[in-house]
């Protein structure tokens, strides 16, 4: 895997924005988007295409997985706020 700056010219291919996580197709002789900041790597067409489906099929079975997961934390954040609230009422009922 090679490394490249934005503005130079590349041969066709895949090309990863490491700074943005972004993937850039290049055609024969066209420049890579952004300024000499801008790095890229070069991504080799037969690992693009090995690792596309696993990333595809992890992204099918956690994508839900992450919902599900989220529902539960915010609901247990309202289940625990609730037994606060009630919990410092009855103390303060305790105190008087």
């Amino acid at each position: 895997m090679t490394r490249y700056n934005g503005g130079e010219m590349v041969k066709a291919g895949f090309y990863c924005n490491l700074a943005g996580w972004e993937m850039v197709t290049a055609k024969k002789g066209e420049a890579l988007p952004g300024t000499k900041e801008t790095r890229y790597l070069r991504i080799p067409t037969l690992l693009l295409m090995a690792v596309g489906p696993i990333l595809g099929a992890l992204m099918v079975v956690f994508l839900p997985l992450i919902g599900f997961v989220m529902l539960a934390g915010f609901s247990g954040a309202k289940v625990v706020a609730v037994c606060r609230r009630v919990l410092n009422t009855v103390a303060a009922e305790n105190e008087a």
